[in-house]
This record gives C-alpha cells, sequence and structure tokens, in this order.
C-alpha cells in the first residue's frame, strides 16, 4: 500500500563530505527526539541482561530475595525506571551549539520525553508542544515522535494521549492520531520503526509493523533513521519507507550528555516550516554527523557512563546516580533509590558502577573507535521511488562500500544532494 501525495525522496549525506556550496543551500539544521531529566526509562530489562553477567547475576539474585524478605513482594524492575541526567535547557543548548558550531546554520530543536511535555513548558524560551508518545498496540509498543501539536489549552490532548498509553481512553489509536494529523504544522513519525525494544523476536516486531502501517499510514509523516541503530537496521528503515513511499527523517534519540549523531537539514526557518515541508514536499534531508560512525557499542557505553555520573553542579535532589532511578512500590508511591540506600550502594554494586563510569570515558572510546574504522556502511541509492505513471516501484539495491569515498553534491534540480562514487 501506498501512502497518498507526491512521491517522496529521502537523501542521507556525510557531514564531511558536504562541501560550503551545499551547506549554503541549507538555512537550518533540525534536531529532534531527544531526552531530558523528565523521561521515565523503564528498567524492566536489568534481570535479563544481568542474568547473562555470572558476577552480577548472583548478586542481584540475592538482593532480590533479600527485598522479598523484607517487604513481602518481589522486586519488579518493570516497576522502576532512570531519568537521564541533563535538563531541557542543557539539552536544548547542546543541540543549539553543536548545529551552529559544525553546521554553521541557525538550530531548530524539539525535544520528545516520553509521553509528557514539562519539557517544552519548563523553558523560557518557546520550544514546540512535541513527546514520544507510547502506543499499545497488540502485545506490543510503538513510539511515535510527536513534533509541534497542540496540546489544547488546559493540556486535554496530552492527558488523552496518556489515557490511551494507561489503556482506558475512550478513543481509538486512528482517532487520535487523526486529531493530531488534522494540524498542517504537526509532524508524526514512527521512531526507531524496526527496534524489537520487547525482545518479541525480530519477526515477530516485523509483522506487528506492517500491520500498524497498514491501520495508522495515513496518519503517519515519515519514518525515523535513529542515532542510537546500527546502521544495517537504519538502511532497512530507509527501504521500509520505500516501499511505503514516506520519507524517512533522523532523530537522534540521545539520552546522555552528547548531542544528536544524526540531524535535519532544511530551508525552513520555524519547526512548523519543517513538519510542513516533510508533509507537503514529501523531501528529507538527513546529515550523518560524524560521531554517528563511532561504533554503537562505545556510544551506549557513554550513555550509561552518563547515567551514573556525579553532577555536582546539578539540584541536590538530581547530583547522585542514585537520586536519578526511582521504584514505584504502589500506585503513586515512588521513591529514589537514594531513600532505600541510605547508607549507600552495596559494595558489589559500587564497583559495578564505577565500571560502567570508566568503560563510559572518552579516551577508551577512542580506541576502541580507531578499532572499528574498517567497517563498512551500505548507503541507499538516491533515485526514484515511483515510476512515471506514479505506480510504485521496487527499491533499488544498495551499494555496500565505504562511506568515506562517497562524495555528496548539490543537484541543479533541487534533489539537493547525489550520493556518487
Amino acid at each position: 500500500m501506498i501512502h497518498p501525495g507526491k512521491p517522496p525522496r529521502t537523501h542521507i549525506h556525510q557531514h564531511r563530505d558536504m562541501t560550503d556550496r551545499a551547506r549554503r543551500h541549507f538555512r537550518s539544521g533540525v534536531s529532534i527526539h531527544s531526552h531530558t531529566h523528565f523521561s521515565k526509562e523503564n528498567l524492566g530489562f536489568i534481570p535479563h541482561y544481568a542474568s547473562r553477567i555470572p558476577w552480577v547475576a548472583g548478586r542481584v539474585k540475592r538482593s532480590c530475595a533479600v527485598y522479598r524478605s523484607r517487604t513481602g513482594m518481589d522486586l519488579d524492575f518493570k516497576r522502576a525506571y532512570w531519568t537521564p541526567p541533563l535538563s531541557p535547557q542543557e539539552v536544548w543548548s547542546s543541540e543549539v551549539r553543536q548545529i551552529e558550531d559544525q553546521l554553521g546554520m541557525s538550530a531548530l530543536v524539539s525535544i520528545t520525553d516520553h509521553d509528557c511535555i514539562e519539557a517544552p513548558q519548563s523553558m523560557s524560551h518557546t520550544l514546540p508542544m512535541s513527546m514520544e508518545w507510547t502506543v499499545p498496540y497488540g502485545s506490543r509498543d510503538f513510539h511515535l515522535g510527536l513534533h509541534n501539536f497542540d496540546a489544547g489549552l488546559d493540556g486535554e490532548m496530552v492527558r488523552e494521549l496518556q489515557r490511551f498509553t494507561a489503556g482506558y481512553s475512550e478513543y481509538s489509536s486512528c482517532e487520535l492520531l487523526s486529531r493530531l494529523h488534522d494540524s498542517p504544522k504537526t509532524l508524526i513519525v514512527i521512531n526507531h520503526p524496526l527496534w524489537d525494544f520487547e525482545r518479541s523476536g525480530n519477526e515477530a516486531h516485523r509483522i506487528a509493523l506492517q500491520a500498524f502501517l497498514a491501520e495508522h499510514h495515513e496518519f503517519i509523516h515519515a519514518l525515523e533513521i535513529n542515532g542510537f541503530r546500527p546502521w544495517p537496521e537504519n538502511l532497512e528503515v530507509y527501504n521500509l519507507g520505500e516501499s511505503w513511499a514516506m520519507p524517512v527523517v533522523a532523530g537522534g534519540d540521545r539520552h546522555g550528555t552528547a548531542p544528536n549523531t544524526v540531524l535535519n537539514l532544511t530551508e525552513a526557518r520555524t519547526i512548523e516550516e519543517f513538519a510542513m515541508s516533510i508533509r507537503e514536499d514529501r523531501v528529507s534531508e538527513v546529515v550523518l554527523m560524524p560521531e554517528y560512525g563511532d561504533s554503537m557499542f562505545t556510544k551506549q557505553l557513554r550513555t550509561a557512563g552518563d547515567a551514573v555520573q556525579h553532577y555536582p553542579g546539578h539540584h541536590p535532589d538530581r547530583r547522585q546516580w542514585t537520586d536519578r532511578v526511582f521504584f514505584e512500590q504502589e500506585a503513586e508511591h515512588v521513591q529514589p533509590l537514594s531513600k532505600y540506600l541510605p547508607a549507600g550502594a552495596p559494595t558489589w554494586l559500587a564497583l559495578v558502577v564505577v565500571a560502567i563510569r570508566a568503560l563510559g570515558s572518552s579516551s577508551l572510546h577512542r580506541i576502541m573507535n580507531a578499532a572499528a574504522l574498517s567497517s563498512t556502511l551500505a548507503m541507499p541509492y538516491c533515485g526514484s521511488r515511483r515510476t512515471s505513471s506514479g505506480s510504485a516501484q521496487e527499491p533499488e539495491k544498495s551499494a555496500s562500500c565505504p562511506i568515506a569515498p562517497y562524495l555528496l553534491e548539490r543537484a541543479r534540480d533541487h534533489e539537493s544532494f547525489s550520493i556518487r562514487r
């Protein structure tokens, strides 16, 4: 099934190969999909990964047994979450600084915390009302980036979206998306569409995604290339966009102190104009920043290191990592981990944190990234997506080769960049 409207075009650029002439073709760099300390990141994955680390597995098991003996309840990690270390102002500032310094363009930023708009509401200057909406679908969830939507004078739209996520909305997902879609200045993106974060199995996830797209595609404006997903998966998202005739935009998905590694380029002056250009012109320009080429493993380690760092300049309630991890014992009773550890973390946990901080150090990352320089990327062929008759065209096969030899040039017919050998 093909999305109605103009044939979409998505062009992917490598930052280091952009010429000054190419840069002048765009007015703004756009950073979307960032997380601040208002995001709640579920810790349900801990038992899965802890069980694979022999020394840690036994200690986690014993800690769970102690918790059970003291409370009479099992320690449910799905009722626990951590929050990223930076405030909305800190995230916004680092994104603006990267775009201005490295791209030499004006910066447009859309912050999307999970299921809330506290970040834009807390800022002293105007940010678009945006968030990452969790959409239950069957036995799994999909995450949708909602950028620059109308929250309503009293925030009723946000509460309705939250009610749907919690499972007690009177509206269907199609009805809610239709209401969001009705505003031409709102951009709706499926974030990291191919990431099976619930570990249900890749094939099952892809089947569910195709069903979700079949049901909701008329309200979805783009798919996302994600800064924290590996290139083969992002390339598959590009091809998925081809098959559904949808543009693909860049979403960084930062949770730590480093700015987003994938950005968008546009002639728009505002987020509103950017959203309208993706929806109406259906042309997307994505730029991979140098850090995207770093090993995915080292980027994940850096985020983990950021999560457990001590931040002396933060508010006293958020300086220690134990202040940013929360457990919900019962409804509306949430306490930070520091309340359960008045004497500090046990020795084994303190050692784990020290190890994570060390693994998250920039000096170690330079060594690990240098060892990964021989890796190759398969770049998509930026050809036409439809035949002259407007019918669907099979996606071109991607050329697999190192990304460095590609030169990115501005095309005369406003195709922006052509990727050439």
